[in-house]
């Protein structure tokens, strides 16, 4: 798992530059649990945005090795969406097809929600053996407030126990008030909304 995340640019001075001395955690989801377990241990926030989205009437599928050309080319679509709104540069188009090539070799997993026919979230996780990696995301700008951006959260744990996966890892989150503010702070503040173990990541 380590040397295609070195591949896709998973080194905290690369990917999270300015951090390498900071104390950082991951957090783990251990998947033997019951999902009533495991739900128990989300933040208020994200089960609020869970029971938003689960008013909508929404369909999803979870896409491995057999996987159409157009099901991966909304994932790029929402992916390219989410960095529109944000301001910041997508991934290139051959980290695309690194991206792809991982889950035509199966080794990893892409979800796309659906919502009257049109696919409005996607999640992409990198797999090894019994242990699923959140990778990547996106969502189309109509859906950013919908809730749907924790509810995918919530299907991959459904879909990874029942493929028989063992841990679920988020990543990476910074407990430091010097980040406050940034980016890479809020989106490890969101990660570790969802409970599970806290581990702490050696650099």
């Amino acid at each position: 798992l380590s040397s295609h995340l070195g591949k896709l640019g998973f080194c905290i001075g690369l990917r999270y530059f300015g951090t390498d001395y900071l104390p950082s955690f991951t957090s783990i989801i251990d998947l033997s649990n019951s999902y009533e377990d495991i739900s128990r241990d989300f933040y208020d926030s994200v089960k609020q945005k869970c029971v938003r989205f689960a008013k909508y009437s929404y369909k999803y599928s979870c896409f491995e090795e057999n996987i159409q050309r157009e099901n991966w080319e909304e994932f790029e679509a929402n992916h390219r969406a989410t960095f529109e709104k944000t301001g910041a540069k997508p991934f290139t188009e051959q980290m695309f097809g690194y991206l792809y090539g991982l889950i035509k070799n199966g080794l990893a997993l892409l979800l796309n929600v659906y919502v009257d026919g049109k696919c409005c979230a996607s999640l992409f996780l990198i797999t090894y053996k019994r242990r699923a990696f959140y990778f990547a995301s996106g969502v189309q700008s109509e859906f950013y407030d919908s809730g749907v951006t924790a509810y995918i959260h919530q299907l991959a744990i459904i879909e990874l126990k029942r493929k028989g996966y063992s841990l679920y890892e988020l990543g990476q989150f910074y407990p430091t008030k010097s980040l406050e503010g940034t980016k890479i702070y809020s989106i490890g503040q969101f990660k570790k909304m969802f409970g599970g173990k806290k581990q702490m990541v050696l650099s």
